[in-house]
């Protein structure tokens, strides 16, 4: 397992669009590592860990739109 790479960091797909986004307040769709990306879908080098059914937090900076999925994980209960 490598570390991941901070340019592409939650930079958006072909095909994808912003409706990938999940914005904050949102309910969290599944468990995984979420890249903070910019309004175009660039990562803006920080990531989240939420669990599936939480809320996505409020973003921290100015800069800071939303959340992408970079890596989906299990949580046991």
């Amino acid at each position: 397992m490598g570390f991941l790479d901070q340019r592409n960091l939650g930079r958006l797909e072909a095909g994808s669009s912003t409706a990938d986004i999940r914005r904050p307040g949102a309910s969290v769709p599944v468990s995984g590592i979420y890249g903070v990306v910019d309004r175009d879908g660039v990562g803006v080098g920080r990531q989240i860990t939420c669990e599936e059914g939480e809320v996505f937090p409020p973003t921290v900076h100015s800069n800071e739109y939303g959340f992408v999925l970079l890596r989906q994980t299990v949580h046991q209960r």
